[in-house]
């Protein structure tokens, strides 16, 4: 039979006879779910999904000048502008023979562009080349935790970083290519969802598929326990907080005897939650090993492949027993 949390809370209030009533203990069952998915990476929650870095556009010139916000643009730009409608927002866009990458804020009744921030070089009063690239990249709304990014162009996972290093490295980034390398996590969206940059920028439509981990659905009473989640665990975590709920109760009640023993037996039932955390991130660690150990035996034959740890250094070198 499914096991569901119910079950979990009838063993809660089992154990203790607690008046705090069903649903709240409930709660405490998906809080501290949520606290277990946050400190290890739970195989039901991996996900995989497609993201698609947009071509860069570059049709047509425009025209700017130094102290304005607004790039204009000829018949050709405009037309290429106005075919993106609203996707052309949050873009960045880039004077030639220049550095700066301004981002999009808008578009005006002409047709023209809005950006954020002013011009502050000099482009001169003729109309000059320029791009518009798709710096960051929006991830699914679930996203928690990031795993790889892949190209399946190459069929190899791009290189991570961290944003801070790639400003530091490449802090111009004016590459536009069809072969990216790097991926950095960026700045969260207004909406709260999480960002990636790419680099190089796309010059063509270029297709990314990326693992990661979910965020964590809501307990109910009804709610299955996902795999992986066994009933003994939310137990150990619910129990934590009964206790504190009655040591709370207790004070209340102008019964400090009786609520010193309560925090004893919270502060017990917090070190066997740490226990049960400690065990789970343990089996998802092993589990791991397993999955990188088993699924190759050495280099796909005919195709090179990037050496990444020891173990594809003592195949590449032929060293092998």
């Amino acid at each position: 039979m499914a096991t569901r949390v119910e079950h979990v809370v009838a063993a809660v209030l089992g154990s203790v006879e607690c008046d705090a009533g069903p649903e709240l203990v409930a709660t405490w069952c998906s809080e501290r779910y949520r606290e277990l998915t946050n400190r290890t990476r739970c195989k039901h929650l991996l996900r995989f999904a497609e993201v698609v870095m947009p071509a860069a556009i570059d049709a047509g010139l425009i025209t700017v000048t130094v102290g304005s916000d607004i790039a204009v643009g000829n018949a050709a730009a405009q037309a290429a502008w106005a075919a993106l409608g609203d996707e052309i927002l949050d873009r960045s866009l880039r004077i030639a023979q220049q550095r700066p990458w301004l981002r999009i804020g808008g578009v005006t009744g002409g047709g023209n562009l809005k950006l954020a921030s002013p011009v502050i070089l000099d482009a001169g009063a003729d109309p000059v080349a320029y791009i518009v690239v798709q710096r960051y990249l929006q991830l699914a709304d679930d996203v928690r935790h990031l795993g790889i990014v892949l190209h399946p162009k190459l069929a190899a996972p791009l290189d991570e970083i961290a944003h801070q290093e790639l400003d530091l490295a490449i802090s111009s980034r004016v590459l536009v290519a069809d072969t990216p390398r790097f991926w950095a996590e960026s700045e969260v969206a207004d909406d709260g969802q999480k960002r990636i940059e790419v680099y190089p920028y796309a010059r063509t439509d270029q297709l990314l598929t990326y693992s990661y981990y979910a965020v964590p659905p809501s307990m109910r009473l009804d709610s299955l326990l996902p795999p992986g989640i066994d009933l003994h665990v939310l137990k150990a975590g619910a129990l934590v907080d009964v206790y504190r709920w009655e040591m709370a109760k207790a004070l209340r009640m102008n019964q400090p005897d009786v609520a010193a023993t309560w925090r004893n037996e919270m502060n017990s039932a917090h070190t066997r939650w740490e226990d049960k955390i400690r065990e789970a991130i343990k089996a998802e660690r092993v589990s791991e090993v397993a999955q990188f150990m088993m699924p190759t035996g050495g280099f796909p034959s005919g195709n090179s492949r990037t050496i990444r740890d020891a173990r594809d250094f003592v195949w590449a070198r032929a060293n092998r027993p």
